[in-house]
């Protein structure tokens, strides 16, 4: 079946909720509800199931789009390149064959870096943005207490190579093990289920491109051009992506609001789960 949207005309699998890029890769998507359309986008080297939580939460009043971005999830046989503007093209093609538009972008970690460029690049139709533990530079330079230091992703990238996934299921337990957070062993192993199921990993080249791009990331000087609301929201205990970052990213962009999750790491969405919904859902009341 061809679809026309306002800006794209291709076709949509209707069997599965699959769609064909204009580039001929096929990319997959989860959609529930019906409402004003949230997208969320997910994270370095995960996908779409990571949303569960807040799909079941918000598609009661919303339609709930969860893509799995080119090369991850059930995406993962679509080719490159697997930079953030691809990334982002590839959601505007999804939002165009579905005729949305006024839509709310949901990011997490590198997925609020996916959401930023889509809104500076492909601004037209998006009302607002959640991005969830971002930074508006990934890499450590002088002058900044926050970031990776440049021997630490060399390392990193290093061990990806030699054990590729044993290094990368260490590092994504980081994101909830290492920050304090008091979890319960029934909600641990639901986050496992999130982050280690079906899907899990992608191929060991997406990995390493999209950690490039992650090193590359620089978006302090261009995000004082966001001119959308956003909500900010961090985790006070986060091991990655330390809070400093998204306090700067706070006062770089004119219209955003930070919300500090109190006890939180890397993931608010799934360990401080009551909290982040109601903050989220406050934000979009707002915006739609």
């Amino acid at each position: 079946m061809i679809f026309c949207g306002k800006f794209f005309e291709f076709e949509i699998d209707i069997k599965m909720p699959y769609y064909k890029t204009k580039d001929n890769q096929k990319l997959f998507y989860a959609i529930h509800g019906k409402g004003p359309a949230l997208v969320f986008i997910h994270g370095w080297c995960m996908n779409s199931s990571i949303w569960g939580e807040q799909s079941s939460f918000f598609s009661d009043d919303y339609r709930v789009l969860m893509p799995d971005l080119r090369g991850h999830g059930l995406s993962a046989g679509a080719g490159g390149p697997y930079t953030f503007m691809q990334f982002s093209k590839d959601i505007g093609e999804l939002m165009g064959s579905l005729g949305k538009e006024n839509i709310i972008l949901v990011g997490w970690s590198m997925g609020s870096m996916v959401a930023m460029e889509y809104a500076l690049s492909l601004s037209k139709g998006i009302s607002g943005m959640v991005l969830i533990s971002p930074t508006p530079c990934f890499k450590r330079s002088e002058g900044r207490q926050y970031g990776k230091r440049p021997s630490s992703i060399k390392r990193l990238r290093q061990n990806l190579t030699r054990n590729y996934e044993f290094t990368l299921k260490d590092f994504c337990e980081r994101f909830f093990t290492v920050s304090g957070e008091l979890i319960a062993p029934d909600s641990e192993r639901e986050i496992r289920s999130f982050f280690f199921g079906k899907g899990f990993p992608p191929p060991q080249n997406v990995a390493l491109e999209t950690l490039d791009e992650l090193e590359r990331w620089d978006v302090r000087e261009r995000a004082k051009k966001i001119d959308i609301p956003v909500l900010i929201i961090h985790g006070e205990a986060d091991s990655i992506i330390d809070i400093t970052a998204g306090k700067e990213l706070h006062r770089i962009i004119p219209e955003s609001n930070l919300i500090i999750i109190e006890g939180a790491g890397h993931v608010p969405f799934l360990t401080i789960i009551r909290k982040f919904n109601n903050e989220m859902g406050r934000f979009m009341e707002k915006v739609f």
